[in-house]
């Protein structure tokens, strides 16, 4: 049985949460081969051509500022699959439904088994995950392993064991090495987990607090400063893309936290906008869920700093360094509207039923169905990719 898990309730949830997973599966392997390689993915696809894992290393990291560790993924998905476009693809699609599990699982873990559904829920129907779900780039991977990052992290605050110290050591390295930006993601825990102290938020149960937290912050400093001596060892002066200057910062980041709250959901990302903010209120009335609520508010808002360094740097303003963040935006939205089903006195009364865990695979469909209704899907975003004719690309399979 589950840990923590009311007798009689794994049914609906597992039940639950294969509908998700199958949805989330669905949406991101469908017509995978069929939109063309754009510049970057034939970037990817160049690298993982290289014969020897030695030469796939050394060529990712001479691409740069990426990490290595994506191009290495990409090469295993092409030798498995196939040569092809989804051969290519399909390692970021798996990446992309694995991270809606593991949002499962941390937000079970941080808030309760209803809430952890929502969360899984609203990311496998997010329409820019499912977007960069479906291109060979590492921001499916990078979700991934920030939430295992996130799920490390917590396990070192609430067991301070050697096995907990080494996961969250071994994450944060794998998560620097998918792509700089998961520097972020370590910073967001740290600070949350200093605001956690500040406001008295302790996770429960925890034992010896300010150990855990000084043990979590050298795991998470020593898989960075690890990471990052690696990737400065192998890595060759690339300079960055200087494709379209920003012309306003507020209104490019207001763009990006539409994107990570809203998905591409239409006039309901409104309503979800509304659940991430009444998550933040639920954090502050509910002592047990100030700690994740804090932890995951200040990752979100660490999702401004690629912004801000893009726009100081002239460079486009892109969602997808931001990417990191999502999952935690999901949890919080998803904390919000657990905290309204409470509010309408709508518990659990300790037991979860089908009905009540069949809600979650309901919101995804209606919010699906909502886009579709105002002619739109995360799909239309895949037109604007255009393919360099100086580069290698694959044809439909």
């Amino acid at each position: 049985m589950i840990p923590n898990t009311p007798p009689g309730s794994v049914l609906p949830e597992c039940g639950a949460l294969v509908v998700i997973l199958l949805l989330a599966a669905g949406l991101r392997f469908h017509h995978l081969g069929q939109a063309p390689l754009w510049y970057d993915e034939q970037t990817q696809y160049a690298v993982a051509r290289e014969s020897t894992v030695s030469g796939i290393w050394r060529a990712g990291l001479r691409n740069g500022p990426l990490g290595a560790a994506d191009y290495l993924a990409n090469a295993a998905s092409l030798r498995l699959v196939g040569e092809t476009r989804t051969g290519l693809r399909a390692a970021q699609a798996c990446f992309g439904v694995l991270a809606v599990l593991a949002t499962f699982l941390l937000a079970r873990r941080w808030l309760d088994v209803r809430a952890a559904l929502v969360a899984a829920a609203l990311l496998s129907v997010h329409g820019v995950h499912i977007q960069f779900s479906r291109e060979a780039r590492p921001y499916a991977l990078l979700t991934l392993t920030a939430v295992l990052v996130a799920l490390a992290f917590d396990g070192l605050v609430r067991s301070r064991s050697k096995l907990a110290f080494s996961a969250l050591a071994g994450a944060a390295l794998l998560l620097l090495l998918v792509h700089p930006c998961g520097v972020f993601v370590c910073a967001g825990l740290g600070l949350g987990a200093l605001a956690a102290v500040v406001c008295r938020a302790k996770p429960s149960p925890e034992t010896r607090w300010a150990p855990a937290a000084a043990w979590s912050a050298v795991a998470m400093s020593g898989g960075a400063f690890l990471a990052y001596a690696l990737w400065w060892h192998w890595q060759a002066p690339v300079p960055l893309a200087h494709d379209k200057a920003s012309e306003s910062f507020i209104a490019d980041t207001l763009h990006v936290y539409k994107a990570l709250i809203g998905g591409y959901w239409g006039a309901s990302a409104y309503a979800v906008m509304l659940a991430c903010f009444a998550g933040c209120v639920a954090g502050l009335k509910c002592t047990a869920w100030r700690w994740p609520v804090l932890l995951s508010l200040a990752i979100g808002l660490l999702a401004v700093v690629p912004a801000l360094l893009c726009y100081r740097s002239g460079i486009m303003i892109n969602t997808r360094y931001s990417l990191f963040a999502m999952p935690f935006v999901c949890i919080l939205s998803a904390a919000g509207i657990e905290q309204c089903c409470r509010v309408a006195g709508s518990t659990l009364c300790g037991r979860l039923t089908f009905r009540q865990a069949m809600l979650a695979p309901a919101l995804a469909l209606l919010l699906l169905g909502l886009a579709l209704v105002q002619h739109r899907s995360p799909y239309d975003l895949e037109t604007w990719k255009a393919t360099n004719p100086t580069l290698p690309t694959l044809e439909i399979p």
